[in-house]
């Protein structure tokens, strides 16, 4: 699952390397926080989409790392990798909105170390798919964006996740 997440994102790179002009494409970079239903903690992300020309459409994907979850000599550390296609239903100067639809990656990382024993660990990594809804509004240099999605297929149960941040346009 590991090479798959990273074959996704250099796909996606080389897709955006691969148009010529300015003019065929709009690429955006930024970064954000989030909040999921199963975590208990903050996930920071990372994220970056291109636009073809004369496509109602995002292609991109992001990286999330959440806090570690602890607990006594307990600790969870999930990192999730999204491939998503963003649909424009509005896609304005100011303002846009869209669906999102895509492939979840999840990585659980457990850690236990009980009192006098060598610490255990555990990893797992699960396949899902994420729907949603988004927008972006103009703010000064940046575009803040707002998502809300229905992650599913995450081993830990399904989880609506809500994020938001600033990304800019290049």
């Amino acid at each position: 699952m590991k090479t798959f997440s990273i074959t996704a994102f250099l796909l996606t790179f080389i897709m955006i390397g691969s148009v010529n002009t300015a003019d065929a494409q709009r690429i955006s970079a930024g970064g954000g926080v989030g909040f999921g239903s199963q975590s208990e903690s903050l996930n920071f992300q990372i994220n970056a989409y291109f636009t073809p020309s004369a496509l109602p459409m995002r292609i991109g994907g992001d990286l999330s790392y959440s806090m570690p979850e602890r607990e006594d000599d307990f600790r969870l550390d999930v990192i999730e990798t999204n491939a998503n296609v963003h649909l424009m239903a509005v896609d304005e100067e100011i303002v846009s909105v869209y669906t999102i639809t895509g492939l979840n990656i999840t990585h659980n990382r457990a850690r236990t170390s009980p009192d006098g024993q060598p610490s255990f660990t555990d990893t797992d990594t699960n396949a899902g798919l994420n729907i949603g809804l988004g927008g972006e509004f103009k703010t000064g240099q940046g575009r803040t964006f707002a998502e809300i999605k229905y992650v599913t297929g995450r081993g830990d149960g399904d989880s609506v996740v809500v994020g938001g941040g600033v990304r800019v346009r290049f």
